[in-house]
């Protein structure tokens, strides 16, 4: 599917569930590799430490979450096991054609200029598909 026919909802689902980079599958494990992050929420509350964390980065994060949720449940899936620890903190920048490139930075190793910290939902693995109990 080219860039031009995508729904905006198909560009969303891209930015607020994880695609993995690889999949390597063995016989007796697999190893799934991800964009890199800058860590999950749950480090980013530890991190806050007994100070308060401001409000309007509680407000993004939320608004992420429940977007993320709200996508994901659209798809007809649960997630099942909602928590800090399965958000990613990946950082977007848009790239030349506009689109957006999840956890890559300039190749001088410099974080780029447009640079902004999402969200991204991972660990399906407790995930149910509702049209399984149609």
């Amino acid at each position: 599917m080219s860039p031009q026919t995508r729904s905006f909802r198909e560009a969303e689902l891209d930015d607020l569930i994880v695609s993995p980079l690889v999949l390597a599958l063995y016989r007796e494990c697999s190893c799934l590799i991800l964009p890199r992050a800058a860590g999950t929420l749950w480090h980013v509350s530890r991190s806050v430490g007994s100070s308060v964390m401001p409000e309007c980065c509680c407000a993004f994060y939320a608004s992420r979450m429940c977007r993320a949720l709200e996508l994901l449940f659209s798809a007809d899936l649960l997630h099942g096991d909602i928590k800090l620890d399965n958000f990613l903190i990946v950082e977007n920048s848009a790239n030349e054609n506009g689109s957006q490139d999840l956890g890559r930075s300039r190749k001088d190793g410099g974080a780029s200029p447009n640079m902004a910290a999402s969200l991204m939902l991972i660990d399906f693995g407790r995930s149910i598909d509702r049209r399984a109990y149609e």
